[in-house]
C-alpha cells in the first residue's frame, strides 16, 4: 500500500516574502538602474529558502542572484530561473565542480592559484568567471596588489574571461578610513586589469554593511544579502531598522499533563509546586530553537514560560498559569496571539543577536517554512540614487 501523505510536525516557520519583496525594491531604487543588482542568497537564503526568496527577489528588481552551494545554484536552474548566478568560492574545485559550472552556466569565482589552475586545466570551453579579491577582510581571494597578474594569467589561458571582480570590505561602524583603505585598494586592483578602449569587468564592493554605511561606494554592481532581510537604518527613511520577514514561529501542545511528583523532588527537571502542568511541544534543540525565543511562549494569548533546558526533540512549557490549556493549542514562540505579540527584535534584544539572519540561519530544514505571499507595490516616494563616480 503506497502512503500519499506524509504527516508533519505541527511546527511552522513563517516568512513574510512582502518584506523581501520591498526591501528589494528599495535597495534597486537607492542604487538606480544602471547598477547590476545580486541578490545575495547564499546558505539556503540566510535559512529563509532559496527558491522563494530567489523569485521574490528578481520580480522586485535584482537582476542576478549569487550563492556558495553549488547545490543551491543547481536547485535555482532546475526551478526555471535563468538569470546570472555567481558563485562564490566554497569547494575544492575538481572536474566534478566546473563540469556542473558549465552545465549549468553559472559563474564561477577564482580566489587563488588552485582554482585558476583546475579551472583552466578542466574546462572544454571559454565562459565568464569572477574573480575575488580580499581588499582587507584576510580571509579569502587574490591579494589585491596581485591582481593584475593574476588576471593576465586567467586571460591567457584562453579559457576564462573575466567578468567580475568583487570584495567583501571588513565594515567597522564609525571607522570611515579603514573602510576608505579597502576601497582604494580595490579601486586600484580594478585599475590594473582595465584594458584601454573596454567597460571591463563588473565592480562589486558594495555589500550590505557598505550600503548601511557609506552608499557613495557603490560601484557598478552590488551584492547584499543581510539587507534583503532587514533594511539598515540609513535606508528606511526614519532612522530605524525596517521590518523583517521573519513573521512567527508556531508549534502546538502534544502533551499536556499535572505534575504529581514527590519522590526526588530536587532532582525533577520541573517545578514540582502543587497546581504545576506542563505542556510539550515537538520543537527542540535539534530543530534550531536553542536561540528562537525569549524564554517565554504564547498560549491562548498568555505569556507562559519556558521550562529549560529544552531537549533535542522537545520543549516543556509551564502552563500552570493556563489551566484550559490543552492538547492541540497553538504555541507561539515569535508571533501574535491575541492582544499579545513575541517580536523577533525582542528574540533577538534577548539573545544580544544583531542580524535577524543570525537568529534564523539555526533554524533546521526540518521546520516547514510557510510564506506570505509578495505583490508589487509603488513605493510612496523615489529616493534619490548614490553612486560613485
Amino acid at each position: 500500500m503506497t502512503m500519499e501523505f506524509m504527516p508533519q510536525r505541527p511546527n511552522r516557520f513563517s516568512i513574510d516574502l512582502q518584506v523581501i519583496g520591498d526591501n528589494v525594491a528599495a535597495l534597486r531604487r537607492t542604487v538606480g538602474p544602471q547598477v547590476r543588482f545580486f541578490a545575495t542568497i547564499k546558505a539556503d537564503a540566510y535559512g529563509f529558502g532559496v527558491l522563494p526568496v530567489a523569485a521574490t527577489a528578481l520580480a522586485a528588481g535584482a537582476d542576478a542572484l549569487s550563492v556558495v552551494r553549488l547545490e543551491d545554484a543547481i536547485a535555482l536552474r532546475k526551478a526555471g530561473i535563468g538569470c546570472q548566478i555567481l558563485l562564490y568560492a566554497g569547494y575544492v574545485i575538481d572536474q566534478e565542480y566546473v563540469r556542473a559550472v558549465d552545465a549549468y552556466d553559472l559563474t564561477p569565482t577564482l580566489h587563488d592559484r588552485h582554482s585558476l589552475d583546475a579551472m583552466t586545466r578542466f574546462l572544454h570551453r571559454r565562459i565568464g568567471c569572477a574573480i575575488k579579491v580580499d581588499a582587507g577582510q584576510e580571509r579569502i581571494g587574490v591579494r589585491a596588489e596581485d591582481l593584475a597578474g593574476f588576471a593576465a594569467e586567467a586571460r591567457a589561458s584562453g579559457k576564462l574571461r573575466i567578468d567580475i571582480l568583487n570584495t567583501h570590505p571588513h565594515v567597522i561602524d564609525g571607522d570611515y578610513q579603514h573602510l576608505l583603505w579597502q576601497f582604494e585598494r580595490f579601486m586600484a586592483a580594478c585599475q590594473s586589469v582595465q584594458r584601454p578602449g573596454e567597460a571591463g569587468p563588473l565592480r562589486l564592493f558594495a555589500s550590505s554593511r557598505v550600503l548601511a554605511n557609506r552608499c557613495g561606494m557603490v560601484l557598478s554592481g552590488i551584492d547584499p544579502g543581510q539587507a534583503l532581510f532587514q533594511l539598515p537604518a540609513r535606508l528606511t527613511g526614519d532612522g530605524l531598522p525596517g521590518p523583517t520577514p521573519f513573521a512567527a514561529l508556531t508549534s502546538r501542545l502534544i502533551h499536556v499533563f499535572p505534575v504529581e511528583r514527590t519522590a526526588h523532588a530536587a532532582e525533577s527537571p520541573v517545578p514540582t509546586r502543587p497546581g504545576t502542568r506542563i505542556g510539550i511541544v515537538p520543537l527542540g534543540y535539534g530543530d534550531g530553537i536553542a536561540r528562537m525565543h525569549t524564554d517565554t511562549v504564547l498560549v491562548r494569548g498568555r505569556r507562559m514560560p519556558i521550562v529549560r533546558p529544552s531537549s533535542i526533540e522537545y520543549t516543556r512549557i509551564d502552563l500552570s498559569d493556563c489551566p484550559d490549556a490543552q492538547v492541540g493549542d497553538e504555541v507561539a514562540f515569535v508571533g501574535r496571539q491575541g492582544d499579545d505579540r513575541i517580536t523577533p527584535e525582542e528574540v533577538m534584544r534577548h539573545h544580544g543577536v544583531r542580524r535577524v539572519t543570525d537568529l534564523v540561519l539555526p533554524l533546521g530544514p526540518a521546520v516547514p517554512r510557510d510564506y506570505l505571499p509578495w505583490q508589487h507595490r509603488a513605493p510612496a516616494s523615489s529616493p534619490s540614487t548614490e553612486t560613485a563616480a
